[in-house]
């Protein structure tokens, strides 16, 4: 349209030299002769600059999508099948297919028309080769490639991608692949081939072997777009390579020691949940303690607690595990969101919380950060209402020998949840203070308030020390089950003898409590705040992973010194 066209002039006036992508104008095809309404085009636009570097004119040119960019991406072209092409994010193809004709039969493209902004890089639903129906009314999902730029374009981590095991392309035949986010031009580059020749014949390792080079330098004109548009490709896409048998689809979180994707095993389809933790921009007792973390969980197998399936290190120093993708909410936002919970349920949480830490405890393992943020609602096979414990990554070993990792005496975890003999002596974690924690949380639960709050950490600290929490039944200004409150403010003792002792124990006075959370109840929250659920975490994924509630501390005791993480 004139508008795209004046944009690209507008941007040239700014002395920028503008290269637009492929798009459908009924004006350009006044200039063609095409009998359809409206055709392919793009435009160039460059500034003209005289001696005094003072804009003296704007060249612009309108390009043919078929033309000499097609040219360009056809000595790409590898062997009989292989084919380079555009693409935006969409899933419109940008540059002609190599296989019009065979679209054509397949009923994907009308006689006479051009593949240019007129299919769509998605799976068919078939194996059209095979002489399979395409049926154009069926929905359709966008291939791996496409989905691999869409996290590029998240993601400058992950801009250039391969895929040398294998998937299916918009004619539905399995295929092999490399592709780029080229975020300058707002489009993406992707070669392929199938995956049958390429291994037969070894051409595609060739290519990868023989550098980025062959993967295109694409100049539209001698103006303004001759830039070679895969600098750093073959290092970058050894690294992808090395993520095992995962594809990465989108970021959906950050944890306290690295980045976590949506990813999916490469033949089984199965979603996971792979965290990521970059070696450049992390000390080496952050990678131990990361890796610790990996360890630890995997000896893990309570179904209460979150499951580790693999973990790995790419040649260039990347640590990453995959772990089981959960749909829910966690403890804090189901509080922010939905309110305090009533008792029944309350008690439902806590014992699956402390079954999960009940397995820990008896391998010697203290949790050291047990927030609400770090414990998972959710649906697992059918049933409501099933917490899973997550982040292990401060974990301790109750064992004599255990790895330290640093030389100072160090305090970690979250000033809402820890507890007193925790703040003075950090190394006298226990499984005490994991039981005061689960006492904070169940206290947080049934006021929707924390046992203690202030403007500021030190404050806060202060109060687990010195200050008595008042009694939920207090904050309510309604009446609690007894049980519950005296189970909880014995819990929540300064004294760590004065509490119960395990978090069998725990369970214990929580069974014998009387107080009960029926499934029917469960069936029916989930039921009618499942859709809400869905929106609200589709919403916080599109901007940006959420952060735990609640800041981290690093307290240096030999020091005297205090470091926040707000």
């Amino acid at each position: 349209p004139a508008d795209r066209a004046q944009d690209a002039f507008a941007k040239a006036l700014r002395k920028e030299a503008i290269v637009s992508r492929p798009f459908l104008s009924e004006y350009a095809s006044q200039f063609v002769g095409k009998s359809e309404r409206s055709v392919a085009t793009m435009f160039v636009s460059a500034p003209i600059i005289d001696d005094r570097q003072e804009l003296i004119a704007v060249l612009g040119l309108r390009l043919d999508p078929k033309g000499r960019l097609a040219r360009v991406l056809q000595g790409a072209r590898v062997g009989e099948t292989g084919e380079a092409y555009l693409v935006d994010l969409d899933g419109n193809l940008l540059t002609p297919s190599r296989f019009e004709s065979e679209l054509v039969s397949f009923g994907m493209l009308k006689p006479g028309t051009s593949s240019v902004l007129g299919i769509k890089i998605q799976e068919p639903g078939c194996e059209l080769l095979d002489g399979e129906i395409f049926d154009p009314t069926t929905s359709k999902e966008p291939t791996a490639l496409v989905r691999g730029l869409r996290l590029g374009a998240q993601d400058a981590q992950f801009r250039l991608g391969l895929n040398v095991h294998g998937y299916g392309d918009y004619r539905g035949t399995k295929v092999v692949g490399a592709w780029s986010w080229l975020e300058k031009y707002g489009m993406g580059l992707a070669v392929e081939a199938d995956h049958i020749e390429a291994f037969e014949a070894l051409r595609f390792v060739r290519w990868v072997l023989l550098g980025a080079a062959v993967l295109l330098v694409l100049s539209l004109s001698a103006v303004s777009f001759g830039s070679v548009f895969f600098a750093r490709l073959r290092r970058k896409m050894e690294r992808t390579r090395q993520l095992g048998q995962y594809t990465l689809e989108r970021k959906i979180g950050a944890g306290g020691m690295g980045q976590i994707y949506l990813a999916r095993h490469a033949l089984l389809k199965r979603p996971t949940a792979l965290k990521v933790m970059e070696s450049s921009t992390t000390s080496k007792e952050d990678r131990m303690r990361f890796e610790k973390e990996v360890q630890l969980t995997s000896q893990l197998s309570h179904p209460n607690t979150i499951s580790i399936y693999d973990y790995g290190h790419t040649p260039d120093g990347v640590f990453y595990y995959v772990m089981e993708h959960l749909e829910g909410l966690d403890l804090q936002t189901l509080v922010n969101d939905f309110g305090a919970c009533p008792p029944g349920r309350v008690v439902r949480i806590l014992d699956q919380i402390c079954a999960s830490l009940e397995e820990a405890h008896e391998q010697g393992l203290i949790h050291r950060d047990v927030k609400p943020a770090n414990i998972f609602l959710c649906e697992r096979g059918g049933m409501p209402d099933v917490v899973k414990v997550l982040d292990f990554g401060l974990v301790k070993e109750m064992s004599e020998g255990s790895v330290a990792f640093t030389k100072n005496e160090l305090l970690s975890g979250t000033p809402g949840y820890l507890a007193p003999e925790v703040i003075r002596q950090p190394k006298s974690a226990d499984v005490q203070s994991d039981l005061y924690c689960v006492a904070a949380i169940g206290y947080f639960l049934l006021t929707g308030k924390p046992v203690f709050s202030g403007e500021t950490v030190m404050v806060v600290l202060d109060q687990h020390l010195h200050a008595q929490p008042q009694k939920p039944s207090e904050v309510l200004k309604s009446a609690i089950p007894l049980a519950l409150e005296d189970l909880l403010m014995q819990c929540l003792s300064k004294n760590p003898n004065d509490r119960v002792q395990s978090a069998t124990d725990f369970r214990t006075r929580l069974k014998h409590s009387g107080i009960t959370w029926h499934e029917r109840l469960a069936h029916a929250w989930w039921n009618v705040n499942r859709s809400t659920i869905v929106s609200k975490r589709s919403e916080s994924l599109k901007s940006s992973a959420r952060e735990s509630e609640g800041a981290l501390i690093t307290l240096e005791i030999n020091e005297r010194s205090w470091h926040q993480t707000m």
